[in-house]
């Protein structure tokens, strides 16, 4: 059968059936090869589509169908080869084959149909994948938006795990974005530490193969993280874990909530165990459930001891009701806490006081559940407390005046005596600031400084005098300033302590004075004052022995105080027994020691000495005596010799007519010495000591003897007092001078005392009073008389000057008359430096005189001194020498003219009264003066100047009576020359200026002046330079006002003056002759300025100008402008000008009357504004030098004998003969006589000296 179906032979081929066409086979054979392929290519795709898809459903039906297709494709591949190969076994047996299976496949889609009707249907699918379109967008919503960090871990062979999803919170919480981690495992972007620790949790989950939920601490990119992760395996259908899907929370913040919580528990215990106070809680029924350690040493129980009790049971009785009381309101709920002070009883008995907190607590139901108690130990503040109590207590009481200042200097604190002190209370000091209550001038510059040095730490303590706050009394006080400090040590204040040492100052100042007393009296007094001390050996000690002791023992006081033996053994053997017994008797019964004894010098000779002593038992026992002993050797020997001498006192207090009494105030009686008086007194000595007590006293001056006397007796001091006697013809003056006496119980027993006969002196006194007021009498018409003669001297030279002046401006003058009146205003102008000098001295006696400030150039007035000197100097042969100390300022503000006359005077002196040798002129600045610096605080320079010559000198007894007015030394009078009123004048001068002059001289080698006063340093800027030329006025500039002037002068030449000075110039003018006049003028003429004379008759200026005034004001309300007044006298006394310018006056000018002064004032209050013809000196001035060759070889042709007469002539001052001898001059000579003359007429001396002395050189 086998062969049948292998054999093809026995069967015709296929193809041969359809006649072997070419065209019909080709048509089989192509369509069964596309059949065959086509079944082949379909089953292939299908199969590669289930192995794709591996949850195809229906896979056994689709791999039957892929079977059932390739079987169908088979037999077409076979019925190809039929149609040559006549296999129709094999192809039925295929075709049986694809019969069968296609038969399954039938069978199979039958059973699956009820299933693929069940499919959802293309339009359900459509559906479903929108549905589940939209559930996948819900879900990568949620996926992208949950706080959640979603990982998903794709889980691969040997345990890796590959990051295949990171949602954005993961990305947040890792620091990693998706990119960086997608597809690498956990080593391949985090630290190995950290992927080590989440690989391991992710082992643990595949072997637990199910999810797992745990805490974790990682660290990404240097943060610290903690995470609540899940992580949940995913299965495939076989149970193979393939994916890991985690969740992580980010949970750090209740970690560190936690962990906070944990803390704050720790802090809390350790805070309750380790508390410095107690700290306790307690059941609502008032048991201890738990106390710390603070608390049983505070009440001494242990812990086990407190929890078996209840607080009860330890409070104090008296507190446990005010406790009881809180925890009521406490569970009521009407307070929150509360806070008292209360008393337990420790365990050993005792009180302890502590500051009690306590509160409740509640559950959330705010039910009490229990009480919180806080204890503190008061104990030692308590006591504090009262300390500080009794502290206040004793400060209130204490007599020093205590407060308490804080930084700000306000008072904190201040007790009673305090208060007392500043007369204030309470309320008025505290709060207050300290310079409020001391005043603000006393705090500043004495108490501030003292407060901020103790702030820093420093005890301040001095002693000043005080003036009570209503200066009824001075006190001495002692202050002490102490730092007030806290407990920290910081300083928060001061503490004042003010303790009255009035009483002991001047306590100390008696015994002071007492101990120098009682020292002088040691030292003067005949005799040996000392102190011995017999000590328990009954060894000798002195302890103080004074000055007398060498005089009187023969022993120094040192060497006897170093050993006692040096006096005591040489006491007289005969009279050793009896000094001792009396020295015991003495100490036993502390009686006075008085004994005689002798005493053996070491020189061998013997002495008599009264020795008088009390003793005083000290409280270790030994004795002491205070006493003196007197050498009473010479009493000794002549008691006849003293009887003589006591008559010999009674003579002299008889001469010095002094009575020597004492009063025994106990027995009334009054003893006396001086007998004798009696009869020169015309009375009974004896009734006068017993009329002092008082009948024998003037009338009017008996009480205030009587009180004296008293007083002294009162005060056990001493008394003085005048008073005059009745029952005599004439007047009895008496000093009587008297001390109380007091015993040894320190009574007042006896007084003691002298009264002097006083009269002559009384007397005396009496003719000085009278001699006084005839003084003050005559030196008030002295000042009258030179107050008339300055007027009446200086109004004609008002005149000479004044009209000089006006003449001067005249252009059409010649050169003679221009001269001739230089010559008149020169000598007028001197004549008025005369009378003003003569009249400086006056106002120095009266004190009217005052300095003129002005800044000049001290160097060139020195040097101009010089100049003034070198001819008289040059002239006696004396070197003339100026010394000027580079550290002199050269530029000041003084009086320039007084100090130039005082330089004057001593200069001129010293060359006047020295024949031979050198006049010396230093300038110099004070030892003592500051430092010249010219600044903004410049401070004043102390001047010194020094005039020495090598003249005759002075004697010292007439030094004193140097500066007396009119009053000359030997030399000056034998001299004729001066007043001597220029010393007299230096010295007020000096005075004025605040400085001093002080001279020293020896007799024929020469005096020295010493000259200090102050001076302030200028800067050269505030020189004012002198002008280099002069201007005219000739008129007003256009565009001004008509000026209207009234000029008031009751003398008719000084009138004229001013009109002719005003008139040319432009002014309009009207007089008057008095005040009375100037009040009507003034009301009718209305003018712009008023000259006004003060002196003058029917009303002078003073009142005139009062009145004026008045009007003005009473006329305020019109538009007339208020007229200047300037006042002119010619007295030369400055009280006159401070009287004008009270009455009302705008200035004040002194006669003679300067046209440029006058001018000048108008400029100053009108605003005048001149027109002037310059005149240069320059072109006034001969120009000398230029023919100094000229005038010196005319000169040299005059004989020697003129020119001596010349030399004499200027050195004289003698202008008439110097003028005569220019007449003698011949007219060839035209040039030398007019150098001469011009000299002359200008005062100036010295180019003509040094013309003649250059002659005498040349020669």
């Amino acid at each position: 059968m086998l062969n049948s179906i292998l054999l093809s032979n026995i069967y015709i081929p296929h193809g041969h059936c359809y006649l072997w066409q070419p065209s019909l086979v080709s048509l089989h054979l192509i369509s069964d090869a596309l059949i065959g392929l086509s079944y082949y290519f379909i089953p292939i795709a299908l199969l590669g589509l289930l192995k794709q898809r591996q949850d195809t459903p229906f896979r056994v039906v689709w791999f039957l169908f892929a079977a059932f297709i390739i079987t169908c494709g088979t037999t077409h591949f076979i019925g190809i080869i039929t149609l040559w190969y006549p296999i129709y076994w094999i192809s039925g047996l295929t075709k049986a084959l694809t019969a069968i299976v296609s038969i399954i496949t039938a069978f199979k889609l039958i059973s699956i149909i009820p299933l693929a009707l069940a499919l959802p249907s293309p339009t359900q699918l459509k559906q479903l994948n929108q549905e589940l379109k939209e559930k996948t967008q819900f879900l990568q919503s949620i996926y992208e938006g949950v706080e959640q960090a979603i990982f998903v871990l794709d889980v691969v062979e040997n345990g890796i795990f590959r990051y295949v999803s990171y949602n954005p919170a993961a990305e947040r919480f890792s620091g990693f974005s998706t990119s960086e981690i997608q597809g690498k495992t956990a080593n391949e972007f985090m630290p190995t530490a950290v992927a080590n620790q989440v690989n391991q949790k992710f082992l643990t989950c595949l072997d637990a193969q199910e999810s797992i939920t745990f805490e974790e601490h990682l660290f990404f990119k240097g943060e610290e993280r903690w995470f609540l992760t899940t992580l949940t395996p995913l299965q495939d259908p076989q149970g193979n874990i393939k994916q890991i899907i985690g969740t992580a929370t980010n949970i750090n913040d209740r970690k560190q909530a936690e962990q906070r919580l944990q803390e704050s528990e720790e802090r809390f215990r350790r805070a309750f165990d380790d508390a410095a106070i107690g700290k306790a809680l307690v059941s609502l029924e008032g048991n201890f459930f738990k106390v710390n350690q603070s608390l049983c040493e505070l009440t001494g129980y242990s812990e086990v001891e407190l929890l078996s009790i209840n607080f009860q049971s330890i409070t104090f009785p008296q507190d446990l009701e005010i406790d009881l009381n809180y925890i009521k309101q406490l569970i009521a709920g009407e307070i929150r806490t509360y806070k008292m002070e209360k008393r337990y009883f420790h365990k050993n008995g005792e009180i302890v006081w502590v500051l009690l907190n306590g509160s409740l607590v509640r559950n959330e139901q705010q039910q009490p559940l229990y009480f919180i108690a806080q204890i503190q130990d008061i104990s030692e503040r308590k006591q504090s407390e009262k300390y500080l109590q009794k502290y206040e207590r004793i400060i209130a009481a204490n007599s020093d005046a205590v407060c308490l200042v804080d930084c700000n200097y306000t008072y904190n604190l201040a007790n009673l005596a305090y208060l007392n002190w500043y007369h204030k209370s309470l309320d008025e000091v505290l709060g207050n600031q300290v310079s409020n209550v001391i005043g603000e001038s006393l705090f500043e510059q004495v108490v501030k400084p003292k407060f901020e040095a103790c702030l820093t730490g420093e005890i301040i303590q001095y002693e000043r005098w005080f003036n009570d706050t209503d200066n009824s009394q001075r006190k001495f006080i002692s202050i002490t300033y102490t730092p007030y400090r806290e407990l920290d040590h910081k300083i928060t204040g001061i503490v004042v302590s003010i303790r009255d040492l009035t009483a002991l100052k001047l306590t100390e100042e008696s015994l002071r004075q007492t101990e120098e007393r009682l020292q002088l009296i040691a030292s003067n007094i005949p005799g040996v004052m000392y102190t011995i001390v017999e000590e328990l050996d009954e060894t000798w000690t002195f302890e103080y022995l004074s000055e007398g002791c060498h005089e009187v023992l023969g022993v120094e006081a040192k060497d006897a105080i170093a050993n006692a033996n040096q006096i005591m053994q040489r006491i007289h053997p005969e009279d050793l027994p009896k000094h001792n017994q009396a020295a015991t008797i003495s100490k036993q019964n502390l009686t006075p020691f008085s004994e005689e004894w002798r005493y053996i010098l070491p020189s061998g000779q013997v002495r008599w000495i009264l020795d008088n002593a009390r003793p005083k038992r000290r409280e270790n026992g030994e004795t002491v005596w205070h006493g003196v002993m007197l050498d009473i050797s010479d009493g000794k020997q002549a008691e006849i010799a003293l009887q003589e001498s006591q008559e010999r006192l009674y003579r002299t207090l008889e001469a010095g007519r002094i009575i020597c009494w004492e009063e025994d105030l106990i027995s009334q009686e009054v003893s006396g010495w001086g007998k004798n008086i009696a009869d020169n007194w015309k009375a009974n000595f004896w009734k006068y000591p017993l009329e002092f007590a008082p009948e024998g006293i003037y009338f009017e001056d008996r009480d205030r003897a009587v009180e004296a006397k008293e007083n002294a007796i009162k005060t056990k001091g001493e008394f003085q007092v005048e008073h005059r006697l009745t029952g005599f013809p004439e007047k009895i003056w008496m000093l009587a001078k008297g001390k109380a006496v007091v015993n040894n119980d320190g009574e007042v027993t006896r007084v003691v005392g002298v009264a002097i006969d006083i009269s002559d002196r009384k007397a005396a006194e009496t003719e000085l009073v009278k001699a006084k007021e005839a003084a003050e009498v005559a030196n008030q018409a002295k000042s009258i008389f030179l107050a008339n003669m300055s007027h009446e001297l200086r109004s004609p030279l008002n005149a000479i000057l004044g009209f000089t002046q006006v003449i001067n401006g005249s252009s059409n003058l010649t050169t003679q008359q221009q001269n001739n009146l230089n010559i008149i205003q020169r000598s007028g102008e001197h004549l008025l430096g005369l009378i003003n000098e003569i009249l400086d001295l006056s106002k120095i006696e009266a004190g009217k005189i005052i300095l003129i400030q002005e800044p000049f150039d001290l160097w060139k007035l020195i040097e101009e001194l010089q100049d003034l000197f070198r001819i008289k100097a040059s002239q006696k042969n004396l070197k003339l020498t100026v010394i000027i100390n580079p550290n002199l300022p050269r530029y000041i503000q003084t009086d320039r003219v007084k100090l130039r006359q005082i330089l004057i005077n001593l200069l001129s002196n010293a060359i006047k009264f020295t024949q031979k040798g050198t006049v010396c002129l230093e300038a110099d600045l004070s030892e003592t003066s500051p430092v010249c610096l010219i600044g903004t605080e410049t401070l004043p320079v102390q001047l010194h100047f020094r005039v020495s010559d090598t003249g005759v000198g002075i004697e010292p007894d007439e030094i004193d009576n140097l500066f007396s007015p009119f009053v000359q030394t030997q030399s000056g009078i034998q001299s004729q020359q001066g007043t001597g009123l220029g010393l007299a004048i230096c010295k007020g001068y000096i005075k004025l200026f605040g400085g001093k002059i002080e001279v020293h001289s020896q007799p024929r080698v020469g005096t020295v002046f010493d000259l200090e006063m102050p001076a302030l340093p200028v800067d050269i800027a505030e020189i004012i330079p002198e002008n280099s030329s002069q201007s005219q006025v000739i008129g007003l500039q256009p565009n001004q006002p008509l000026y209207r002037i009234l000029i008031v002068d009751d003398e008719p030449y000084n009138r004229q003056l001013l009109e002719q000075i005003l008139t040319p110039v432009g002014f309009e003018l009207q007089t008057a002759n008095n005040g009375l006049e100037a009040i009507d003028q003034w009301q009718n003429f209305q003018p712009d300025l008023i000259w006004m004379d003060l002196k003058m008759p029917v009303l002078d200026g003073y009142e005139a100008i009062r009145q004026i005034r008045q009007l003005e004001q009473q006329n305020q309300a019109s538009a007339s402008p208020r007229t200047v007044i300037i006042a002119l006298t010619a007295s030369a006394y400055n009280y006159q000008k401070e009287a004008a310018l009270q009455a009302g006056c705008d200035d004040f000018v002194y006669k003679p009357l300067q046209v440029t002064v006058i001018l000048n004032k108008m400029t100053e209050y009108l605003g005048v504004q001149y027109l002037y013809k310059q005149i240069h000196q320059a072109s006034q001035t001969v120009n000398w030098e230029n023919d100094l060759s000229q005038t010196q070889s005319q000169l040299a042709t005059l004989s020697s004998e003129w020119k001596s007469r010349l030399q004499e002539a200027v050195l004289s001052l003698d202008g008439e003969e110097i003028n005569h001898l220019i007449r003698e001059i011949l007219p060839e000579h035209e040039n030398l006589a007019n150098y001469l003359k011009f000299q002359t007429e200008n005062f100036n001396y010295e180019p003509i000296l040094q013309l003649l002395a250059t002659q005498e050189n040349n020669s």
